[in-house]
C-alpha cells in the first residue's frame, strides 16, 4: 500500500490530507517534495539589519547589487559592501524599496525610498561610480516623500507619500526627477477614495495594481489630460502586510487578512483556502506586520513569504513556500531578517583570492549561483547582516505522509514501512532516513507517533503500530543530501488484520 506525500493541508481533515511538510520545497511535478537548503552568507556584514535589497543590470549587462540599513546603503559584492549614501533616518517600522529606471539620456538608475528621506537615485555604470542623492529636481521644495515606488508606463510612480497615506504620484511622462504638479508636465498626483487604507505596494508594469489594507486598485495609462485612470477592482480586501507583495510573471501573489492570493491584474483568487489559511492566521504576529518580507525563487518558481509566528523574539521565524506550478505549499523554520530575488554578480579568479584564501575556505561552493553572473536566484539577509543564498546544506526535514484506513471498518497492525526518499550514494546506501508511524482509533483524536526507526540498507524500516488510521512521518536530519520524497511503501505482508475492536 502506497502512502503518498499529497498537498501540506492542514487545514483539512487528516484522511488525505497531510500534516506536516517542513523544510522541505513541493515538487513542480505535483508529487512529493525536494530539499530546502540553508542559507550560506557571501557578503561581508554591513554595519546593521539589512532594511531592504535590490539586484539589477547597468546597460552593460553588469550586475548591480544594492542594499540598505537605516542609515545607508551600500553597494554589495562577495568582496566589498561599499557605501553609497550615508545620513539616512529610515523609521523603526519601514525599509528600503528599489526600482531600475533608465533616463532619457540613457543611464540606467537604481531609485530607493525610505519615507523619511528624499528619494534617492545612483547610477549603476560601473565606470561612472558615483553615490545615492536626491532624485527630485522639481519642486525644487517640497518634493514628495514615499513609503514605495514602482515604474508604470514610463512613469515613476509614488505611493503612500508625506501628504496622505492613500496618495498616488507620478512624475512627468520618461522623467523621474520632474515632480511638478501644474508645472507644464504631466505630473500629477491621485487620493484614492474610500476606507482602502494606507497604499502598501504598487507593483508596475504595462498597468499599475495598487494595493492597500482593504482595497486593490489598478491604474491604466489614457493619456492627456488625465495621464492614468484609476478603478478600484477588490473592495474589502488588500493586505496588511506590504512586503508580501511579490510578482510572478504576470501574476501578484500577496497575503491578505485571512489567507494567500494571487491577482491577476483584475480579480484576486484564493490560493489557500481549506489548505493553509486557517493555520496561517492562527500563527501569524500580525503586529510583527513590518518584518515581512516575500520574494519569488526564480529558478523552483515558486514564492516564499517570511514571517514572524509564536515564539518570534520580534524577528521572522516562519515562512511559507508556494509551488506556482503544483499549487502546492509547505512550510520553513529559517530565520533570514529578509528575503530578495538577486543576481549573482560572478567573480574572477582573482577576486576569489580575496574572499578566502583557498577553496575550501569559500562560503559558497564553486557551482553556486552566487558566483555566476547574471544568474537570478533566492537570495536574503541574516541576522549577521550580511547577504546570503539559499545554496547551503539542506535543512532538517520532516514530511507525513496522506493519512489512510488500511483495513475499512477494522483496525491494523503495520510491521515495516518503506520510505520512498531519493538520494544519490551507491546502490544499498541509505544515509539519515528515519520513518515513524502515527496513529489514531477516531479522527477527532490527536495522532500518536511510535518511535522511529532507521532506515536499513535494505529501504526497510521496522515498525510495530496498530490502528484505525495510519500516517507516516519520514525524517531526514540536516546536512544529509536527498532529492526527492514520494512517500512510504507499507508492503501488503506487514499490514495485519486485528479485527473491530
Amino acid at each position: 500500500m502506497l502512502l503518498p506525500t499529497g498537498d501540506y493541508a492542514p487545514d483539512r481533515m487528516a484522511l488525505g490530507g497531510e500534516a506536516m511538510a517542513l523544510n522541505v520545497a513541493p515538487s513542480g511535478t505535483g508529487a512529493g517534495y525536494g530539499p530546502l537548503r540553508d542559507m550560506s552568507a557571501f557578503s561581508p556584514a554591513l554595519p546593521g539589519r539589512v532594511r531592504g535589497a535590490f539586484a539589477t543590470f547597468d546597460a552593460g549587462g553588469h550586475v548591480n547589487l544594492f542594499a540598505g540599513t537605516a542609515a545607508a546603503l551600500y553597494a554589495v559584492s562577495a568582496t566589498a559592501a561599499v557605501e553609497k549614501g550615508s545620513g539616512y533616518a529610515t523609521g523603526d517600522l519601514d525599509g528600503w524599496e528599489f526600482v531600475r529606471w533608465n533616463t532619457a539620456a540613457g543611464v540606467d538608475q537604481a531609485i530607493a525610498t525610505n519615507f523619511a528621506d528624499p528619494v534617492q537615485a545612483i547610477a549603476t555604470d560601473k565606470a561612472a561610480g558615483g553615490r545615492f542623492a536626491p532624485l527630485i529636481a522639481r519642486p525644487a521644495k517640497g518634493a514628495p516623500r514615499a513609503r514605495h515606488l514602482a515604474v508604470v508606463h514610463s512613469y515613476l510612480v509614488l505611493g503612500n507619500t508625506d501628504a496622505a497615506e492613500n496618495e498616488v504620484r507620478w512624475s512627468a511622462l520618461g522623467d523621474a526627477s520632474d515632480f511638478e504638479i501644474d508645472g507644464g508636465s504631466d505630473a500629477d498626483a491621485q487620493l484614492l477614495k474610500g476606507n482602502g487604507g494606507w497604499v502598501q505596494r504598487i507593483v508596475g508594469g504595462e498597468y499599475g495594481s495598487i494595493f492597500q489594507e482593504r482595497a486593490i486598485w489598478r491604474m491604466d495609462y489614457v493619456g492627456a489630460p488625465e495621464v492614468f485612470a484609476f478603478r478600484l477592482l477588490e473592495e474589502g480586501r488588500g493586505t496588511p502586510f506590504a512586503g508580501s507583495v511579490v510578482r510572478a510573471g504576470r501574476t501578484v501573489y500577496f497575503i491578505g487578512d485571512d489567507g494567500f492570493y494571487a491577482w491577476d491584474g483584475t480579480a484576486s483568487h484564493a490560493i489557500g483556502t481549506g489548505k493553509v489559511d486557517k493555520t496561517f492566521v492562527a500563527e501569524v504576529d500580525f503586529t510583527c506586520r513590518e518584518r515581512v518580507s516575500a520574494a519569488l525563487d526564480p529558478v523552483a518558481r515558486q514564492v516564499i513569504w517570511n514571517l514572524c509566528a509564536a515564539g518570534h523574539e520580534g524577528r521572522p521565524n516562519r515562512q511559507y513556500v508556494y509551488d506556482i506550478a503544483s499549487a502546492r505549499f509547505s512550510i520553513a523554520d529559517m530565520a533570514p531578517e529578509l528575503l530578495f530575488t538577486g543576481v549573482g554578480a560572478g567573480v574572477t579568479l582573482e577576486e576569489l583570492d580575496k574572499v578566502a584564501a583557498s577553496l575550501e575556505d569559500l562560503p559558497e561552493s564553486l557551482d553556486s549561483r552566487v558566483w555566476m553572473g547574471g544568474a537570478a536566484a533566492l537570495m536574503g539577509a541574516g541576522a549577521d547582516n550580511r547577504l546570503a543564498a539559499f545554496d547551503g546544506a539542506p535543512r532538517a526535514a520532516t514530511v507525513d505522509t496522506a493519512e489512510v484506513q488500511p483495513l475499512p471498518g477494522r483496525r491494523a497492525m503495520a510491521t515495516s514501512a518503506f520510505p520512498l526518499v531519493e538520494q544519490d550514494g551507491p546502490p544499498g546506501e541509505v544515509s539519515g532516513v528515519a520513518c515513524a508511524i502515527g496513529v489514531r482509533e477516531r479522527q477527532g483524536d490527536r495522532v500518536r507517533f511510535k518511535p522511529a526507526a532507521a532506515v536499513r540498507a535494505t529501504g526497510e524500516a521496522p515498525q510495530r503500530a496498530s490502528g484505525r488510521y495510519l500516517r507516516c512521518r519520514v525524517s531526514i536530519p540536516a546536512g544529509v543530501e536527498w532529492r526527492r520524497i514520494a512517500g512510504v511503501e507499507l508492503p501488503e505482508g506487514a499490514i495485519h488484520d486485528e479485527g473491530a475492536r
